[in-house]
């Protein structure tokens, strides 16, 4: 019971419960790494093997899987080098805490170049580690679209201290309904509070439509509460990131800004990689189009 509440959820007994089994799963997991690194280490295995350690957002709390903030994309991520393979780590070793921009994207390209593969070249990903590692990223460029039944369409850039996301469908919630989360305890308990009145401002936030873009300062406010967007001292930083998003997204030529069913008619006569990358894909008038999507300004 001894753990700070995000402010975005409403500190009640109940919602502690549920955050008991939150941290329960974690000692869980303690146990499950601990006794795999105790076979390796009996197998005589432990000291010839590099151990990166992953993990999605699991059961889905709200707020964090599937939203396009950094509570939705960010997921632990740890490496771990036997004695023998320290020189490969370019962030030190013994329990350092790197800040460098790292996707999944990165995973198999590192992994094919360690093992001293010839890495794809449809792979995008940077190589993280080793002699060929790669520069590290500036800026990143994530998405957060359908999940099971709950459509969405946000998309975002973040160079590690701010991340700015631009979501195409805001009259869609943060908690939006999507039933493998409406099943779990937390969200139903979530959803009773909210009918119930019993939420203050920040916490309604959760199931009340969203602004069309968000930018926050991810290292100062963690827990993404304060909306720069209309900040005066903002607006460079706020048309730089916007900016360079378009570019990303032009150059990606992303194709998930067609509507599903239309993606569905492409699909009968070829893939949508395939049309995304033809002459047929008009990118830069959807785009524009798509970028009116929730803009209430005057320029709009």
């Amino acid at each position: 019971n001894d753990f700070d509440m995000p402010p975005f959820y409403n500190d009640t007994p109940a919602m502690r419960k549920q955050f008991a089994r939150v941290y329960n799963s974690l000692k869980l997991t303690d146990n499950k790494i601990g006794a795999l690194l105790q076979r390796l280490e009996a197998d005589g295995l432990k000291e010839n093997t590099i151990i990166i350690f992953y993990a999605d957002h699991g059961e889905g709390i709200p707020r964090g899987k599937t939203n396009g903030i950094n509570l939705g994309y960010r997921v632990p991520f740890i490496i771990w080098f036997p004695e023998k393979y320290k020189h490969l780590s370019p962030w030190g070793t013994n329990g350092v805490v790197a800040d460098e921009l790292v996707s999944f994207e990165d995973l198999a390209p590192t992994v094919i170049s360690l093992a001293g593969g010839e890495i794809p070249e449809h792979m995008t990903g940077r190589i993280m580690m080793g002699e060929n590692r790669s520069k590290r990223a500036e800026h990143m460029v994530l998405s957060s679209d359908r999940a099971d039944n709950g459509i969405d369409l946000v998309r975002t850039i973040t160079n590690g201290k701010y991340l700015y996301s631009r979501n195409f469908m805001p009259f869609i919630p943060e908690a939006r309904y999507i039933r493998y989360m409406e099943i779990s305890d937390i969200k139903q308990q979530m959803r009773r509070d909210y009918e119930q009145n019993k939420l203050n401002t920040v916490q309604k936030r959760l199931f009340e439509p969203r602004p069309h873009e968000y930018l926050y300062n991810i290292e100062e406010d963690v827990w993404e509460l304060n909306n720069l967007v209309d900040d005066p001292a903002h607006q460079e930083l706020l048309t730089e990131m916007r900016q360079l998003l378009k570019k990303e997204m032009l150059e990606q030529r992303d194709i998930l800004l067609m509507p599903e069913y239309e993606l569905e008619l492409v699909a009968k006569t070829q893939s949508p990689y395939e049309y995304r990358l033809s002459d047929s894909y008009a990118i830069n008038d959807i785009l524009a189009s798509a970028w009116l999507s929730g803009d209430r300004s005057k320029e709009a």
